[in-house]
């Protein structure tokens, strides 16, 4: 029989706090994941006190301040990637009656706090922690395999208990990923052709704050300017994008996977300059181009990143 709590077992429950840094009460959503990493993390500190035994001996150390930050990796999925979205960059504009469109967009002033719950029913342990925020998010884009999303998280505290706070979990109804065969990527408007591989990294630039205080939790988190920014590599086959990072001059840039007309998710980013790539000839075989690209707020819409997710939940 197995020993111990296992990660087949392992239950991940989320639930947006009603006050920050509070725990969250009632029903919390059970969300998928491929990983998480959130804990919270005491470094032991030594003290080099002079003769406070009757030796040489060091005398004992102390557990230093807590930290509670990690990764989540996951799905990019139809339904639940809207709950990490929302995490990251706010409500989104919701439009539609059943086939809905939900707008995401960047630099928010406020952004939402989740409690998180790590479940491990084969010990009964469950760690909680409040306060959570997604600070970061890491995609990579591929020709093949399951797309998932990479989602850095801030917290202010955790706490270890022996009984569940997340009452009767909800799982979504159904789960439905993305592939990563479903993605394109385009420029101004044009799908770009020949592009073996491009990543997306977005940052809130969060910023923990703490202070003298007896709980071991943070003070809070402020929020430094959004930015977002990636690589694309491409075969060489003609000077389209050379021309398009020499001259400097803005782009639109958007990420996608598409399902269906109702079923998608395109990250845009509306004003994106590239640098200017070297042509490096390493054999016989065909040339690849690698750039990289920065985002940059654009004045009409007056956001850096806008996420549009198209399925039928009602609103996150």
């Amino acid at each position: 029989m197995p020993v111990g709590a296992q990660g087949s077992n392992f239950r991940l429950l989320a639930k947006q706090e009603a006050s920050e840094g509070v725990l969250a009460t009632g029903n919390f959503s059970q969300l998928p994941a491929y990983t998480f990493e959130l804990s919270g993390a005491q470094e032991l500190q030594s003290d080099q006190i002079l003769s406070a035994n009757a030796g040489r001996d060091a005398s004992d150390p102390f557990l230093d301040v807590l930290t509670v930050q990690g990764n989540a990796r996951v799905p990019v999925d139809l339904v639940n990637f809207g709950t990490w979205l929302k995490l990251l960059l706010a409500s989104p504009v919701t439009t539609g009656t059943t086939d809905m469109t939900h707008v995401f967009s960047s630099g928010a002033t406020g952004l939402p706090t989740d409690s998180f719950e790590k479940a491990f029913p084969d010990v009964a342990q469950f760690f909680q922690y409040t306060g959570v925020r997604a600070n970061t998010l890491q995609l990579d884009f591929s020709p093949s395999g399951a797309a998932d999303a990479t989602f850095g998280l801030l917290g202010t505290g955790e706490t270890k208990t022996t009984t569940t706070a997340a009452g009767t979990p909800t799982l979504a109804a159904g789960f439905t990923r993305f592939l990563k065969k479903q993605g394109a990527i385009k420029m101004n408007g044009t799908t770009l052709g020949r592009v073996t591989a491009g990543t997306l990294n977005f940052s809130n630039n969060m910023e923990p704050v703490r202070t003298i205080r007896s709980d071991d939790r943070l003070e809070g988190v402020d929020f430094g300017q959004a930015t977002a920014e990636g690589n694309l590599t491409v075969r060489f086959s003609d000077g389209t994008l050379i021309d398009q990072a020499v001259s400097n001059t803005p782009a639109s840039l958007e990420y996608s996977y598409t399902i269906s007309g109702t079923k998608s998710l395109t990250f845009l980013f509306p004003r994106v300059f590239l640098s200017r790539p070297g042509i490096p000839v390493n054999g016989p075989g065909g040339i690849d181009l690698a750039m990289t690209w920065r985002a940059s707020n654009n004045g009409s819409s007056g956001t850096l990143m806008q996420v549009t997710l198209k399925n039928a939940v009602a609103g996150y």
